[in-house]
C-alpha cells in the first residue's frame, strides 16, 4: 500500500500461463525395482534395499532447493512414517518404513535446515541423483512405494506398487499401503478401534508463523512509510492469516501559483489502517478454498492525499463542501486446483471491493452551485492465475485480471514472472507485465533480480525495475487530476538471511520517476506531477514456530 508511484510498477495483476499435464506411473513386478546401497545422511552407513524385506517402503525422493518437496517430505513423515510407526503396521500389520533420499551434494547445511524443517527421521544420500533417473525420474518430488512384504534377505522379492512425480496426499498413499497384506494367512489381528485415538495422536501438527515489515519511499518532498504485522496458523488442510498495516505520508505540499490563486504552502501528515483476515482450506488432494475480507481506513497513497487537500484550500470556505474520509471494504474469494501434483497449479479468485474515496470538486458560476465528483468506487476483478514447475530449477507464473471499476472501462491486466536456479548458488527472477484500458491508458514494465548465496543462509542480490504508461484516464468530472504519462527506473542491492525457523531481508533501492509534461487542465497539480528521485527502504523478518 505504498504510494501511487510504487503502486503503478505493478499495474493490476492476475494470471495464467503455461500449463502441462503430468500422469501417474504405476507398476508391478519385482524385475522393475532397481536395488540399491547408499550411504545413510552424516554417518555414512551403508543401507540396502534387503535390509527392508518384509516391509512397506515409501521411497521420497528430495533437495533442499525443491520448493514442492518442503510439503511432501513434512507430510510424508508425519502422515505416514508417524502414523504408521504409532498403528504398528499398516491395516493388516505389515510394517511400513519411509526411507528420504537426498539427491543434492553441494551445499550440506542447505539440506540439513531442510531435514530439520521437514523433521525427517531416515534419510540417504543419491548424489548426483543415480537412483533416481533408474526409476525413470526427471524430478523432484519423486514418490515410490514398494512393496517388501513377500521380500526376505535372501529372496529380495520387492514389487513396484506406486511411482509418481509429485506429490498427491498421504490420502492417496494410505489407500495403496493399506492395501497390501502379508503372506501368511495367520495374520495379527488389529483391533478395529485403534484408529481412534491413534488419528488424533498423529494428526498433522500445528505450525504458527508470524511477520513483521517496514516500507519506506522517501522523496525530498514526501515520505511514506508502511508496517505491517501478521500472523498465521496452520493445522492439517487449514490456514489462517491476519494482518494489520499502519502507513503514514507526509508531505511538503506546494501550490502551482501561476494556475492557483487561492492556495498556499502546508505541511501534510496522515495516517493509513487497514487489516486482513484470509483463510485457505484443502477440501481434497487436488483443491483448495481461500476467501478473505479486508478493510481500511485512511487515504492510500500520497496522490490522493495531495488533491484532497488541493479542493480543501480551493472549496473549505464553500456550502457543500465535505471533509474526506476514505475508507473501504474488499473480499476476495477463490479456488485453487493442484491439476499437476506438485507441479502444476491453476487458480481462479474474484475480489470486490467497495470504496468511499476524497472526490473532486467545481463551482458552477452560473447557479453558485458547489459541484461534486464520485464519492463512492464499486470494483469488481475476476482473476486467473496458472503456476508451473518445468522442472526442479525452473518456476512459471502466469497471471491475467480483469478490473470493472466504476464509472471506467474493463481494464486488462498481465503479469508473468520466471524463477531459474542457473546453479547451486545462483538464481535468477524475472517478471514482466502489461495493461490496457481504453482509450489511452498503456502501460508496460520489466524487471529481473539475480540472486547468490554468499555463505550458507546468507544470501545477496541485485535487482533492476523499468515501468512506463501513457497517462491515467480523466476520471474527474471537473478539473482533470489525471497523471500525465509516467517512465520509472530502479536500481537496488538486498541482503537476506534464510534461518531454519526464521528469516530477514533488507533491501536499498534509488527510484528515478519521470513526468510527461502535465496538459493545461492538469496545471494546478504541477507541482504533484513533478520529476523526483526516491529512495526505497524495505525489511522483513519472519518466523515460524
Amino acid at each position: 500500500m505504498m504510494n501511487k508511484v510504487a503502486s503503478r510498477f505493478q499495474s493490476y495483476t492476475l494470471l495464467a500461463g503455461l500449463a502441462f499435464l503430468g500422469q501417474l506411473t504405476s507398476s508391478a513386478g519385482s524385475s522393475s525395482v532397481p536395488d540399491f546401497d547408499l550411504p545413510k545422511w552424516q554417518t555414512g552407513e551403508r543401507v540396502k534395499l534387503t535390509d527392508f524385506a518384509g516391509e512397506i517402503v515409501v521411497l521420497d525422493f528430495f533437495a533442499y532447493w525443491c520448493v514442492p518437496c518442503r510439503r511432501a517430505s513434512a507430510e510424508i513423515e508425519g502422515g505416514i512414517q508417524q502414523y504408521y510407526a504409532s498403528k504398528k503396521g499398516n491395516l493388516h500389520g505389515v510394517q511400513v518404513r519411509v526411507v528420504s533420499i537426498n539427491i543434492e551434494k553441494s551445499q550440506p547445511k542447505q539440506t540439513e535446515q531442510f531435514i530439520k524443517a521437514t523433521g525427517l527421521e531416515f534419510v540417504l544420500n543419491d548424489y548426483e541423483g543415480a537412483l533416481l533417473e533408474r526409476f525413470d525420474g526427471s524430478g523432484t518430488p519423486l514418490i515410490v512405494v514398494l512393496d517388501g512384504s513377500h521380500a526376505t534377505k535372501d529372496t529380495p522379492d520387492f514389487h513396484l506398487l506406486y511411482k509418481n512425480a509429485g506429490f498427491e496426499g498421504t490420502k492417496k498413499l494410505r489407500q495403496i499401503i493399506d492395501s497390501i497384506k502379508p503372506p501368511k494367512t495367520t495374520r495379527a489381528k488389529v483391533s478395529a478401534k485403534r484408529g481412534t485415538v491413534i488419528d488424533q495422536a498423529t494428526s498433522s501438527p500445528t505450525t504458527h508463523d508470524g511477520e513483521i515489515s517496514f516500507e519506506g519511499m522517501l522523496a525530498s518532498d514526501i515520505q511514506v512509510t508502511a508496517t505491517t504485522a501478521s500472523y498465521g496458523r496452520q493445522k492439517g488442510g487449514t490456514e489462517w492469516k491476519l494482518n494489520y498495516t499502519h502507513s503514514t505520508f507526509a508531505e511538503d505540499y506546494a501550490p502551482y501559483q501561476p494556475f492557483d490563486f487561492l492556495g498556499y504552502p502546508e505541511h501534510l501528515h496522515e495516517e493509513f489502517n487497514g487489516g486482513q483476515a484470509s483463510v485457505r482450506q484443502r477440501l481434497s488432494d487436488s483443491f483448495t478454498l481461500n476467501a478473505a475480507v479486508g478493510g481500511y481506513a485512511g487515504f492510500t497513497d500520497f496522490r490522493s492525499l495531495w488533491l484532497a487537500n488541493y479542493y480543501k484550500q480551493q472549496f473549505n470556505f464553500v456550502p457543500g463542501y465535505e471533509k474526506p474520509s476514505p475508507q473501504g471494504i474488499n473480499a476476495t474469494t477463490g479456488l485453487r486446483w493442484e491439476y499437476r501434483p506438485a507441479n502444476g497449479f491453476a487458480e481462479v479468485n474474484f475480489l470486490y471491493a467497495y470504496d468511499q474515496i476524497a472526490p473532486g470538486y467545481d463551482f458552477e458560476p452560473a447557479s453558485g452551485e458547489l459541484l461534486r465528483g464520485r464519492k463512492y468506487l464499486d470494483t469488481y476483478a475476476p482473476m486467473l492465475r496458472f503456476e508451473n514447475v518445468l522442472s526442479p530449477r525452473i518456476r512459471l507464473l502466469n497471471e491475467f485480471q480483469v478490473v470493472l471499476t466504476s464509472g471506467r472501462e474493463p481494464r486488462y491486466a498481465y503479469r508473468g514472472s520466471i524463477n531459474v536456479a542457473l546453479g547451486e548458488r545462483w538464481v535468477w527472477r524475472s517478471s514482466g507485465g502489461y495493461t490496457h484500458e481504453n482509450p489511452t491508458l498503456r502501460a508496460q514494465y520489466v524487471g529481473s533480480t539475480l540472486e547468490l548465496e554468499l555463505a550458507p543462509k546468507w544470501l545477496v542480490n541485485v535487482s533492476g525495475l523499468y515501468y512506463h504508461d501513457t497517462g491515467e484516464i480523466e476520471n474527474s468530472a471537473f478539473i482533470s487530476t489525471a497523471a500525465p504519462g509516467l517512465e520509472t527506473w530502479q536500481a537496488g542491492a538486498g541482503l537476506r538471511y534464510v534461518g531454519t525457523r526464521s528469516s530477514f531481508n533488507l533491501s536499498v533501492a534509488p527510484i528515478w520517476a519521470n513526468y510527461e509534461p502535465v496538459t493545461v487542465g492538469t496545471r494546478p497539480f504541477t507541482n504533484l506531477y513533478k520529476d523526483r528521485t526516491w529512495i526505497s527502504v524495505r525489511a522483513a523478518w519472519a518466523i515460524e514456530f
